[in-house]
């Protein structure tokens, strides 16, 4: 037992020591998270005794639990939980409530398919469509249930309730469930669809939906109007009240129009006004279901439109009420569309939570809203509901990350920051505050690493800085910068900091890499020298390359001997130079190059041998005495005297010369004798004249006549051809000519005169005319030209013309210049051309010219000022060649004045002088110009008044006027008039007097006196105020307006009151109203002193309700097929109408679920059961109100079994036969008998109630005529209306004849008496040991 215990505290420690520390810890400075408020200021306050949680009483028994607490999480980030609890003590409507009424169409149409339209059958290209082959298979593309729009509908609809039910049971989402076709009834009634019960009610009303009849909106949404009056939604407000309108196509019939099948204005109108009443209640959505873009009627709206534009909420900035589905894909987004807009405004209150200045949110849900990313909204909405006794608490939470900005400069460690502004939770219109958490940051610390960027040179990496830890905002300087022979470092730089130009740097909040890159030394240089071998002689300049880079090698593939003249480099020489920062040499050594030349030597030949041998061109101190040449010779020819091969590269002995050049050198041995042909080629001249000419041949001499032509060959062309002026030579060349005489040794050949072809230049001579004439204003040519001499060949010239031109006298003698146009074969070279160019003169007009000049005249009004008027225009000039700009004007063009009056400007004739040479007798004709100053126009208006009428005159002695000149006044103006009654009359001013100082200018004005107007008007303080009818159709009629009040009369006169349907036309007869429907009345109050008063009210009939309750039925079905079902029983209903006289007329029939099992109960539905006109009876006056009916299913059922006691039996043997007959059905049974032929029995056993059993024994003794047999019989059972029937084989049962004993026989039942009794003892001795044990 001790041990016991001691574990148990053992195990109670354990757990307490692994419970965080903040379950003992106070709200107190030190730990990560304190709590505060902002009471009624601006300024965080920390609580020391805060825990995060507000408890506020509202007063009405009710409380309010705000509870704002952070938890740390990692890199000074925050997970902020708010929490809202409302506990109240009674509730009717829960927070979070709504209403939404489905109202969908049901008309014939509804059954057409939803992805196409089509009536009866799939349209190509319908995604139903199945393509038929034509050869084997047609299918069956009929427009099934599951593919109509009723069907999408129906699951658009279910989809919503999944939606809009929420995840809360109990919260209140209520649906009802409104269907209009012909008329409109109300399928289901409020449900709380949170609940299951309320959801599977409104489902299986959906799912009961069937498509028949018109269309009238008009009474689907009066339904659905009558629905928001019940108590069951009396407490939710209009702002969580939704209609949801479903139509495919347009309104057919309406209240007071229509006959189902076509639209029209009248029904669209009533069907507006109905809307509008309906929006009053609640927001109303619209889904046109494949009908967009069609007419509602002949020149009406489409259906789209007038859904959008009549029947809808209009849209807002952020909201959108009407929507349009062409196929069930579409219906679907469109609800979904609209589930969203509905539940996001189902709302509790709102929480409005601004950031902290130093917090910013990491991580938010998707419920939490923002506009500017600083102040956030959570409207609450599903809250989780829980119970206790009386009271009843939902509680709504959010949880999101928030991080402390702690990269401010400023910030400081240990400090507390308030996670959030003040913030409150508001509802209806109190508001109460959060709780709001402080919370510690920490600032953290950060590396500062160094990196090399790009190729790293070797031991670069020894001097790389170590790497550094910082805290953030503290200074950090640089490492000083690596150095390494051969490069040059970049210095270190980073992007992750702003570093200073002194190399410091605060450390921000993030790690700083600060990279450097080696630029290796690319500034160096090498040079290179070229000296004669064995010498420091240059050879050459030396060469300096730059740019080097630092450890780069020079090989022979970048340096190699260059080529000096006059000097070869030695072979094999090498280059390999590595880079350093030092000195960088390469040295080339040359061999100054020798040529060598071979003597030569001429004999004639004598018989003897001729010889040459040596050379020459050796320069001192070279030693080419290795080298030998030579050449001998007897016979007439040439001998060559040729250095051995190999010589050219042989250097000499001292190393410093070579031989570059080795020429040969030749001994000749001469013949005897030689002749000279001369040869003269032919010349010829001729005249350029565009063709090709050509001039051939030569002629030769010699002085051995024996020599002919015949002794030699000519290889060339003895031709000379042309075209333009010039010489072309044959080029004849003593080469071209060639001995085949062998006679003659030697024949030299020499061309005396080469052949030529001389083309001269062609003569021609061109001359133009000389002309003069009078000015006339127009050019004078003479464009003519004379072509003598050779002349142009054809086509080579054209356009030759003179183009002198000369105009006005100014322009002197001009020359007839002569031009003409080359085409592109013409060459100037091929020409010698002379021109003769003429001259050209103009003379003056010696007719007389006369200018008509008129002065400018100016009209103005009086202002006060000085006015001016210059210049003049000319009329006319006699000569239409004499111009404005052929004179000068020497006198003045302007006059000025002041005062109205006219004032003369002076010109003269003598002012204007003729300038234009072309012209020797101009005279001028002048009208003078003059200054016109008009009176300035005066409007003065007397003033103008009005006054409600009260009896007294109305006088006003004020006036206006338009501007005067600037500096003059006007003195005095005199006003009548006067009004008293309800009129007008004119107001009129006369005799004004205007000065400037004391000068009257009254003559510089024209004055124009207009009256004003006096009037007294109709007193507009009286009020009109109505009050409209509005009730429950009762089948009587009523006065549209129950009552008119007037208020802020100014007397005690009289009023005429009347009445209007349409606002324009009015009587005195009061509107009755008596059918369902808004209508509005416009009343108007008339008297003469007063305004017509007008105000507009609505008399509102709403529908009666018509109750329709289903009748429950059972209905008894056979479960064998020995049994027989009860017809299936006709759906009836009950009707009560609440006004008297008037009874319901119906149309369409109930349905039900449909199934026939046993044991279950099918819901009656009102199917298309609608209202329908009757005698004394219009459906638009009532609502159909359903309560659904029941189908029990039973079943009729009974069996029977029959067992025997043995299998085998000796003939003389009883066998016992056991009945049992069972009602295994659902219903009594009456007159139930049992009839067995080998028994012998007919029992009848009377009523035998469900589930009940009868059983009984019957013996029957084995014959001798049943031995060899196994007896079988059949017993029956069933009632006497012959509806129920059973029968049964018994088990089989073999009869033999009774054997006779023996002795064997005798002892085999010994033998089994025995074992028996055994058995039976020890059975006795383990029982006793069984007690004992026990």
């Amino acid at each position: 037992m001790k041990k016991r215990i001691f574990a148990l505290i053992m195990a109670m420690c354990l757990a307490l020591s692994l419970l965080p520390a903040s379950v003992f810890a106070e709200n107190e400075s030190g730990s990560d998270v304190v709590y505060g408020t902002y009471g009624t200021g601006t300024t965080w306050t920390q609580d020391k005794k805060g825990t995060g949680t507000i408890e506020y009483k509202t007063g009405d028994g009710n409380t309010i639990t705000l509870s704002k607490k952070a938890t740390p999480l990692v890199d000074n980030t925050y997970r902020i939980d708010l929490e809202v609890k409302t506990t109240q003590t009674t509730t009717t409507t829960p927070p979070g409530a709504a209403a939404t009424v489905l109202v969908l169409d049901t008309s014939g149409s509804m059954d057409y398919c939803a992805e196409c339209g089509q009536k009866n059958y799939h349209a190509s290209g319908c995604e139903h469509y199945q393509e038929p082959d034509w050869d084997n298979w047609f299918p069956d593309n009929s427009v099934k249930t599951e593919e109509t729009r009723l069907a999408a509908a129906k699951t658009a609809a279910t989809n919503f309730l999944d939606s809009y039910k929420g995840d809360t049971a109990g919260v209140g989402r209520y649906v009802s469930l409104v269907s209009f076709a012909g008329s409109a009834s109300v399928k289901c009634d409020w449900q709380d669809v949170s609940t299951t019960a309320g959801y599977n009610a409104v489902v299986r009303a959906i799912r009961s939906l069937s498509a028949n009849g018109g269309t009238n909106l008009d009474a689907g949404l009066k339904n659905a109007a009558n629905q928001f009056t019940k108590s069951a939604v009396s407490g939710i407000s209009k702002d969580s009240r939704n209609v949801i309108a479903l139509t495919d196509g347009a309104p057919t019939k309406s209240a007071s129009h229509g006959n189902g099948t076509n639209g029209s204005w009248a029904i669209n109108n009533e069907t507006a006004n109905t809307a509008a009443t309906l929006r009053t209640a609640a927001s109303v959505y619209t889904v046109c279901f494949g009908a967009a873009g069609q007419d509602t009627y002949p020149g009406g709206s489409t259906v789209d439109v007038f859904l959008e534009k009549n029947i809808a909420t209009p849209a807002t900035a952020d909201t959108k009420y009407a929507y349009n589905a062409a196929d069930s894909s579409e219906l679907n987004a469109a609800f979904k569309a609209i589930t969203t807009s509905i539940t996001t405004g189902i709302s509790s209150g709102t929480v409005n939570d601004p950031m902290g200045p130093n917090i910013s949110v990491k991580e938010k849900p998707e419920a939490f809203r923002t506009e500017d990313g600083k102040a956030y909204t959570w409207e609450l909405a599903n809250g989780v509901k829980s119970t206790d006794g009386s009271k009843t608490t939902y509680t709504y939470r959010l949880s999101y990350t928030v991080k402390l900005d702690i990269s401010g400069e400023n910030f400081k460690e240990g400090e507390y920051y308030p996670t959030n502004a003040k913030t409150t939770f508001t509802s209806g219109n109190k508001t109460f505050e959060f709780p709001v958490p402080g919370v510690k940051g920490t600032i953290p610390s950060y590396q500062v690493k160094y990196e090399y960027k790009g190729d790293v040179p070797t031991g670069a990496l020894a001097q790389l800085p170590a790497d550094e830890t910082h805290k953030m905002h503290t200074d950090v300087t640089v490492a000083a910068e690596p150095k390494l022979d051969g490069y040059v470092f970049s210095g270190w730089t980073t992007t992750d900091a702003a570093v200073s130009s002194d190399g410091k740097f605060k450390m921000p909040g993030q790690n700083v890499t600060l990279t450097g890159s080696w630029t290796i030394c690319s500034d160096l240089s090498y040079t290179v020298n070229y000296y004669w071998n064995g010498t420091e002689e240059p050879v050459a300049p030396s060469k300096t390359v730059d740019g080097q880079t630092f450890g780069a090698r020079i090989t022979d593939t970048d340096e190699v001997p260059i080529s000096v003249d006059g000097y070869t480099a030695l072979k094999n020489q090498t280059c390999d130079l590595t880079i350093g920062t030092g000195t960088n040499v390469i040295n080339f050594y040359y061999y100054k190059n020798v040529t060598l030349t071979a003597n030569s030597g001429t004999a004639v030949y004598d018989g003897e041998e001729h010889s040459v041998s040596g050379f020459t061109s050796a320069p001192d101190g070279a030693d080419f005495s290795a080298v030998t040449v030579g050449a001998k010779g007897t016979n007439v020819g040439t001998y060559p005297a040729q250095f051995p091969e190999g010589t050219v590269g042989t250097v000499d002995a001292t190393e410093k010369y070579i031989v570059a050049e080795a020429k040969d050198g030749l001994l000749t041995i001469m013949p005897i004798g030689s002749i000279v042909v001369t040869i003269t080629g032919n010349t010829e001249t001729v005249t350029y004249d565009g063709d090709e000419h050509t001039a051939t041949g030569y002629t030769f001499t010699t002085k051995n006549p024996l020599y002919t032509e015949k002794d030699f060959t000519f290889t060339g062309d003895a031709t000379a051809k042309g075209t333009d002026a010039g010489s072309y030579l044959m080029h004849l060349d003593a080469s071209q000519f060639q001995n085949t005489n062998k006679n003659f040794k030697s024949v030299t050949f020499i061309v005396e005169q080469d052949g030529q072809l001389t083309i001269t230049p062609r003569t021609v001579n061109l001359s133009s005319e000389s002309g003069n004439k009078p000015y006339d204003g127009q050019p004078l040519t003479r464009p003519d030209v004379a072509i003598t001499g050779d002349g142009f060949v054809a086509g080579e010239v054209s356009a030759i013309r003179a183009t002198g031109t000369v105009t006005n006298v100014s322009d002197g003698e001009q020359p007839n210049t002569i031009v003409y146009t080359t085409s592109a074969g013409f060459k100037p070279g091929n020409y010698s051309i002379e021109k003769d160019e003429g001259t050209l003169k103009i003379t003056p007009v010696t007719d007389k010219v006369t200018v008509t000049i008129t002065g400018n005249d100016g009209s103005m009004g009086y202002d006060g000022n000085e006015h001016s008027v210059t210049g003049y225009k000319v009329e006319s000039i006699s000569n239409p060649l004499y111009t404005a700009a052929d004179f000068a004007f020497s006198g003045t063009d302007s006059v000025t004045g002041t005062d109205a009056g006219t004032y003369m400007m002076g010109l003269t004739p003598a002012q204007f002088e003729n300038t234009n040479p072309n012209f020797e007798n101009v005279t001028f004709s002048v009208t003078d110009g003059a200054l016109t100053i008009t009176p300035m126009p005066l409007t003065i208006t007397a003033g103008s008044d009005s006054k409600a009428y009260n009896g007294t005159p109305l006088t006003n002695d004020t006036f206006t006027r338009t501007s005067l000149a600037a500096g003059d006044t006007l003195a005095s103006v005199t006003v009548t008039g006067s009004q008293t009654n309800v009129g007008s009359s004119d107001n009129v001013a006369s005799d004004a007097k205007l000065v400037r100082g004391d000068r009257d200018v009254t003559a510089n004005y024209a004055i124009d006196y207009l009256p004003g107007t006096l009037t007294v008007t109709k007193n507009e303080s009286a009020k009109l105020t109505a009050e409209a009818y509005k009730g429950v159709y009762d089948g009587g009629e009523h006065d549209a307006v129950v009552k008119t009040a007037l208020s802020d009369l100014v007397d005690d006169s009289v009023w005429t009151y009347s009445y209007s349907l349409d606002g324009e036309h009015y009587t005195d007869e009061m509107p009755q109203v008596k059918n369902v429907g808004a209508y509005p009345v416009w009343v108007k109050a008339t008297n003469d002193n007063y305004v017509d008063l007008v105000t507009v009210v609505t008399a509102e009939v709403t529908p009666a309700t018509v109750l329709v309750t289903a009748d429950s039925h059972e209905w008894i079905i056979a479960v064998k097929d020995t049994c027989v079902s009860d017809p299936e029983p006709a759906l009836t209903y009950q009707a009560e109408s609440p006004v008297a006289g008037e009874t319901p007329a119906f149309s369409g029939e109930l349905s039900r679920e449909p199934g026939a099992e046993r044991g279950k109960t099918y819901q009656i539905l009102q199917g298309d059961l609608a209202l329908a006109d009757g005698e004394n009876f219009l459906a638009s006056n009532y609502v159909l109100q359903f309560v659904p009916g029941e189908l029990t299913v039973k079943a009729r059922d009974i069996t029977i079994t029959k067992t025997v006691d043995v299998t085998k039996a000796f003939v003389g043997d009883k066998l016992t036969y056991t009945i049992t007959v069972t009602n295994t059905g659902d219903v009594d049974l009456q007159d139930v008998a049992v009839v067995d032929e080998m028994l012998g029995i007919e029992q009848v056993i009377g009523e035998l109630k469900a589930g009940e059993s009868w059983t009984q024994q019957f013996t029957y003794t084995a014959q001798e005529s049943d031995a060899g047999k196994t007896l079988v019989n059949t017993a029956v059972t069933g009632t006497k209306d012959e509806k129920t029937l059973d029968q049964v084989d018994s088990d089989g049962t073999e009869i033999t004849q009774k054997p006779v004993p023996t002795g064997d026989q005798s002892m085999v039942g010994l033998w089994t008496a025995t074992l028996l009794i055994s058995a039976a003892g020890a059975a006795i001795i383990l029982a006793r040991k069984s007690r004992r044990s026990k």
